[in-house]
């Protein structure tokens, strides 16, 4: 099984000195409005999860034409009851569908589900 992350939504750039209201010196908040889409190396370390025993994808992994529809149809969307629920991505599309849907409370032991 490899878990596909939900999209990413980041409320500050990430830079290496100060930030201006969370953007770049002198980027303009028309020209980058808060929050955007988040690419994964933004939150995470790109180095560690390459070499961790955790297989991961991007949010838009089912998206994709080269994703064979065997593995497409034996996908599982977890929901947590209670979290809001999930809007349309960054270029306003839906969320991918998933083959099952798996509801879940805080707490619970999805090993079990």
């Amino acid at each position: 099984r490899k878990l596909i992350l939900p999209p990413l939504q980041c409320w500050s750039d990430r830079y290496w000195n100060a930030l201006v209201r969370g953007r770049f010196p002198g980027v303009r908040a028309d020209a980058q409005p808060l929050p955007f889409h988040c690419p994964f190396d933004h939150l995470f370390d790109n180095e560690k999860w390459a070499h961790s025993d955790a297989p991961i994808r991007e949010h838009s992994f089912l998206d994709s034409h080269r994703v064979l529809d065997r593995d497409r149809n034996d996908s599982v969307r977890l929901v947590v009851r209670g979290a809001p629920a999930e809007a349309r991505d960054h270029l306003g599309r839906e969320p991918a569908v998933a083959a099952r849907t798996l509801e879940l409370s805080p707490g619970d032991d999805y090993a079990k589900a």
